[in-house]
C-alpha cells in the first residue's frame, strides 16, 4: 500500500504542477502509469498495483513534434487494442501482419526492435499533445533478448516497449477497457 500511495502521489503531484485538467480519481480504475527516471511500467486497477514490469523508455527525450522520435508525456488513452487474435510470434509492420513468424528470426542483428503481436495505441487527452495519435505513439513488445539485457539498450525511438511476455500480460489485463496512461518525467 505504502508504494501505490507514493506513487499515486507522485503522479497526482506531476499532473498538478503540468496543468493537467483532469483529476486523478477519474483515470483510476484502470490506469498505466510510465515512469522514466526509473524505466517502470505499473498498471494499477480499482486502487491496486496489479502490475509491474520495466520497460524500454524514450532515449530522444520528451516532445510532441512528428519525426522528432520523442515520447510525449503526461495523460493518454488506450484508444487501440491490436493483436489479440494473432499469433504471439506475429511480426507485423505498419499494424499488418507479415506473415513472418519470429521463430524464423531468433536472432536479430543491433537494429530498431521490430513490432511483435500486441500493441495498444495512444491518443492524447490533453491539446498540447494533440498529434500522439498521428505519430501512432504505441506500448509494444520486442523479441531482442540481447536489447533486455544490456542497460544502455533499455531505450527507444519514441514508443514504449516491454519484454514479450510482460506485454501479453498486460494487453491481456487492459483490452476491452477503458485505460489511461500516465507518462511521467
Amino acid at each position: 500500500m505504502a508504494k501505490l500511495n507514493e506513487l499515486l502521489w507522485k503522479v497526482e503531484s506531476d499532473m498538478r504542477a503540468n496543468n493537467i485538467h483532469w483529476k486523478l480519481k477519474d483515470v483510476m480504475e484502470n490506469l498505466i502509469v510510465i515512469l522514466w527516471e526509473t524505466n517502470d511500467l505499473y498498471s494499477i486497477k480499482n486502487w491496486e498495483i496489479k502490475i509491474n514490469y520495466k520497460c524500454a523508455t524514450w532515449k530522444n527525450g520528451f516532445g510532441n513534434k512528428i519525426w522528432s522520435y520523442k515520447t510525449p508525456l503526461w495523460l493518454h488513452e488506450v484508444v487501440w487494442y491490436y493483436g489479440d487474435w494473432l499469433p504471439k510470434e506475429c511480426i507485423l509492420h505498419w499494424r499488418v501482419d507479415t506473415w513472418k513468424r519470429l521463430e524464423y528470426y531468433p536472432n536479430y542483428p543491433n537494429i530498431y526492435p521490430v513490432i511483435i503481436s500486441r500493441i495498444l495505441q495512444l491518443k492524447w487527452l490533453e491539446e498540447r499533445n494533440s498529434n500522439t495519435l498521428k505519430r501512432y505513439i504505441y506500448i509494444h513488445w520486442t523479441p531482442n533478448v540481447w536489447y533486455w539485457d544490456q542497460e544502455e539498450f533499455r531505450k527507444t525511438y519514441w514508443c514504449i516497449s516491454l519484454k514479450p511476455d510482460d506485454m501479453i500480460n498486460l494487453f491481456e489485463q487492459v483490452k476491452n477497457k477503458n485505460t489511461f496512461v500516465y507518462i511521467m518525467n
